[in-house]
C-alpha cells in the first residue's frame, strides 16, 4: 500500500519546526554557555530531525547499499540516544535541581541504551526495526522522557498561572510553560501512537 502524500507534508513541516527550533536552541546555548538551552537544544534536533529524520531516510537507502543504510541507522540511534538522555537531564536540572538522585535516572538511561547499542550491532543495525525488547525499550525511554517534561512544564504553569493572578509572576513565561507543556505532550503522544500503530 502506498504512503499518503499528507504523511510527507507532515514529516516536512515536523523536521523544518524542530530543525530551526533545535538550531536556535544551540545558539543560544552557545550564547549563554548554561546546560538547559544546549540539553534541550540536543533533545529537540537528537529526537527530532536528526533521529527521526536519519530513521526516514535509511529507509530510502536503495536496496543495493546496505552499508550506508546500516551507517545512516547507527546515526539515527545515536542521535535519538543523545536526545533522550539531554532530555532527562533537562527535566531534571529545570524543574528538579536540588534532587541528586535523579542521577541514577539518567545514568540508567545511559546504560540501557549502551546494551542496547550493543545488542543491535550483533543484529547488523536492521533498517526495519524488530519489534523486540530493544524497540520497546527505546521506546519507553522516549516516551517517558517526553511526557515526564510534559507534565512538569504544566504543572509549572498552573502554579505561574495562580501566582499570575496575583501579580506575583510575568503572564509571558507563565504561557511559555504552557505551550511547552502542549508540545512535550504533543511529541510524547505522537511517539506513543506511533509506536502503537507500528
Amino acid at each position: 500500500m502506498e504512503a499518503s502524500p499528507l504523511i510527507w507534508v507532515g514529516f516536512l513541516a515536523f523536521f523544518v519546526v524542530a530543525l530551526v527550533v533545535g538550531v536556535r536552541l544551540l545558539v543560544l546555548a552557545h550564547k549563554t554557555r548554561r546546560l538547559p538551552e544546549f540539553c534541550i537544544g540536543v533533545g529537540v534536533l537528537g529526537i527530532g530531525p536528526v533521529g527521526f529524520g536519519a530513521q526516514v531516510a535509511a529507509m530510502q537507502v536503495p536496496a543495493d547499499s546496505p552499508g550506508l543504510a546500516r551507517g545512516v541507522v547507527v546515526l539515527a540511534f545515536v542521535a535519538v540516544a543523545a536526545g533522550v538522555c539531554c532530555k532527562l537531564v533537562f527535566n531534571w536540572r529545570v524543574y528538579h535541581p536540588e534532587r541528586r538522585s535523579f542521577i541514577g535516572l539518567v545514568a540508567l538511561a545511559v546504560v540501557a541504551y549502551v546494551v542496547m547499542f550493543v545488542a543491535q550491532g550483533r543484529l547488523g543495525f536492521p533498517v526495519v526495526a524488530a519489534f523486540d525488547w530493544a524497540y520497546h525499550l527505546r521506546m519507553f525511554l522516549q516516551i517517558s522522557a517526553l511526557l515526564w517534561g510534559s507534565a512538569e512544564a504544566l504543572h509549572y504553569w498552573g502554579m505561574m498561572r495562580r501566582r499570575v493572578r496575583i501579580g506575583l509572576a510575568d503572564p509571558v513565561v507563565a504561557n511559555r510553560f504552557l505551550l511547552w507543556g502542549i508540545g512535550a505532550f504533543a511529541a510524547g503522544f505522537g511517539s506513543l501512537v506511533g509506536t502503537v500503530a507500528q
